[in-house]
């Protein structure tokens, strides 16, 4: 999922490089055009269980050896998941945070970014909420065609 910025530090139960922020993915890319296209579907409510709407984000890293090898290392990634509407106003908040002018100050982690993003606006709906009606879709084929 894109490649990361890490600095090395220990932040509670975690020593090693954790993640200062994520650069966006083909899959986030993938599911804002999707945002911008869909509407919410007709006769569907929220599940109680919305446990298929998370989304793993990796905030640290570590690398132990592997069994059997002497010089190799495995890189285990340490993630949590988030409510799939919240995703981007983290990645947005940790892009957009402001640098301090003195080198030895580093950008706060991407982990720190959850708490407040917990409490800001999210998207209204779950993606399995929402479809693309054919008219929008059949608007961007011809849109897309014309742009060739």
């Amino acid at each position: 999922m894109g490649s990361f910025e890490a600095a090395g530090s220990s932040l509670g139960p975690y020593r090693g490089p954790f993640f200062i922020r994520r650069h966006r993915s083909h899959q986030d890319r993938q599911r804002l055009d999707f945002r911008a296209l869909a509407v919410k579907k007709l006769g569907i409510e929220q599940a109680d269980d919305v446990s298929n709407s998370k989304v793993s984000i990796a905030y640290f890293k570590r690398y132990v050896k592997d069994e059997g090898f002497d010089v190799t290392f495995l890189e285990l990634h340490f993630a949590d998941d988030e409510d799939e509407r919240g995703v981007d106003v983290v990645d947005v908040l940790s892009a957009t945070f402001p640098k301090d002018p003195n080198p030895m100050v580093g950008s706060p982690n991407l982990y720190r970014f959850r708490g407040v993003g917990k409490d800001l606006p999210k998207q209204t709906r779950f993606l399995y909420e929402l479809c693309i009606p054919y008219s929008k879709l059949f608007g961007l084929v011809k849109l897309l065609l014309l742009v060739q």
